[in-house]
């Protein structure tokens, strides 16, 4: 069989992103995916966006994508609050973002077949290909974007070693009778309904909503049950049931490296989901993007190496990977909160706009202001001290992200910092 450019696992948004700029650079680019050409996109997600990622996809591709906008982020915690993040987002249709993806690959020459990949061809501690139950499909560079799943960096023993942090996720997209009076995605936190996990309301029309429970819980009938009295509380009266679904959800750290001799690791496969939101199409875009760019540099290089292949790490660490980290530590002390707690301090001391900046990657200095708040809310001590020791944490694992090492040799001295530096902090 003839040998490929790149061969990538999963027809995903890191897989067909990475496919599309394969191709910009001319690469004999396959797309190994086990659903039919017509099935592409059809996922159990949230559906939301962020609108800089619909614009990207129209400006790199010329993709465009039907979407509904809205204003940002609406965070309510245990029936008592909320507060507002004005990012722009949008909801789309999961399944006609993979059907137009997908279309766009095969019209610039791209090779989709349908196959399970079982794992990785292996030449000299490299990897060279996939298997398939059909067999072996060779390439130069094989990307992982065959999600949660892993298949084939759950294969590479230096890379399968490190923990996951899996969760579920269940969602329906319902029909309501009455028109939607929500202008932001709604995330509910509610320690009393679901202690370590989060419910989601994504308006997706005038009366077409994305609803949905995750976490560290366990069973479908289970998260149904949640979801329905949450469904309840939003007051939404539904007309009929469009879909529904379980999902399995990376809630854990991002793997400390994404890349191995002939292998990049990319989305979901790689844990880059969003922490706090769960998003996850902003990032997979990203990776999708920078493994197609990485390929076609170390083609020309003649090195496929994990040397050669290192600046895909790079590229996450230092863009995407420095926001990701700070968040693990946020979400983690977020959902540890009663809900008067996380009441008063997102009333008090970090309000929509710095939580939006904080979910971009820019994080709050101690100012003046804060200070004045804590002396005058004293009994809140002990609650200002701990908001105090996640931002410092937060702080040292984005400064050590930023300077992620551009040479593999020095990659296990910065793994062993931070892994000192996380520590016990994710739930288990």
């Amino acid at each position: 069989m003839a040998m490929h450019d790149v061969v990538i696992a999963g027809c995903g948004i890191s897989g067909i992103t990475a496919g599309l700029q394969a191709r910009e650079h001319d690469l004999d680019t396959c797309i190994v995916e086990r659903a039919a050409t017509d099935q592409v996109g059809k996922k159990i997600c949230g559906d939301l966006m962020m609108q800089e990622s619909i614009t990207r996809i129209e400006q790199k591709f010329g993709i465009s994508i039907e979407n509904y906008p809205l204003k940002g982020l609406e965070i309510r915690f245990s029936g008592i609050g909320a507060t507002h993040v004005p990012i722009p987002l949008c909801t789309v249709d999961r399944w006609q973002l993979g059907q137009a993806c997908v279309n766009e690959f095969l019209e610039r020459g791209g090779i989709l077949r349908r196959g399970l990949v079982r794992g990785p061809v292996m030449k000299a501690g490299s990897v060279a290909g996939v298997l398939t139950q059909d067999g072996a499909i060779d390439g130069s560079v094989i990307v992982d974007s065959s999600g949660v799943s892993g298949v084939l960096r759950r294969k590479i023993p230096s890379i399968s070693c490190e923990k996951d942090l899996l969760g579920l996720a269940y969602r329906e997209i319902l029909r309501v009778k009455d028109s939607i009076d929500l202008e932001y995605a709604v995330l509910n936190l509610d320690n009393h309904l679901i202690p370590e996990g989060y419910f989601w309301c994504f308006p997706k029309g005038a009366h077409e909503v994305n609803v949905g429970v995750g976490g560290l819980v366990k069973g479908q009938t289970h998260l149904k049950k949640k979801l329905t009295a949450f469904i309840d509380s939003m007051g939404l009266e539904v007309r009929d049931q469009i879909d529904s679904g379980l999902g399995i959800v990376p809630l854990g750290r991002s793997l400390a490296s994404q890349v191995h001799g002939g292998l990049l690791i990319c989305g979901d496969a790689a844990n880059h989901v969003n922490p706090l939101t769960g998003e996850g199409i902003a990032p997979a875009l990203e990776d999708g993007y920078h493994a197609g760019l990485t390929a076609a540099e170390a083609l020309e290089k003649g090195d496929v190496s994990c040397a050669g292949l290192w600046n895909y790490n790079v590229a996450f660490a230092r863009g995407y990977g420095k926001v990701h980290a700070p968040l693990v530590f946020l979400r983690d002390f977020l959902v540890s909160l009663s809900g008067k707690e996380l009441n008063f301090l997102l009333d008090t001391v970090i309000d929509g706009e710095n939580l939006g900046e904080i979910i971009k990657g820019n994080l709050p200095s101690i100012e003046w202001e804060n200070i004045s708040t804590v002396l005058s809310h004293l009994m809140r001590f002990p609650l200002f001290s701990r908001v105090y020791s996640v931002l410092k944490k937060m702080r040292n694992i984005q400064r050590l992200y930023a300077q992620f090492p551009t040479e593999q040799g020095m990659f296990f001295s910065w793994k062993n910092r931070r892994d000192q530096l996380v520590g016990n902090t994710v739930k288990r």
